[in-house]
């Protein structure tokens, strides 16, 4: 979440004057490639996740029904 909020605030900021450079672009392009890459690894790290404790939350589902 802070990575997309600091490039959405960077984006805001370069662009609040309805133009934008390339030295703007080259400015706010870290914060966008850092939250891609954030959330690529959030989403492996859900992956990871589920495998290790999915079939023991099903489990628990099972009993609890």
């Amino acid at each position: 979440v802070a990575a997309t909020e600091q490039t959405a605030q960077a984006v805001a900021y370069t662009t609040s004057d309805d133009a934008v450079t390339s030295e703007e672009v080259a400015a706010v392009y870290p914060y966008y490639d850092y939250a891609e890459y954030t959330i690529a690894y959030a989403e492996e790290l859900m992956d990871v996740y589920y495998d290790l404790y999915g079939a023991l939350a099903d489990e628990m589902i099972d009993e609890l029904v």
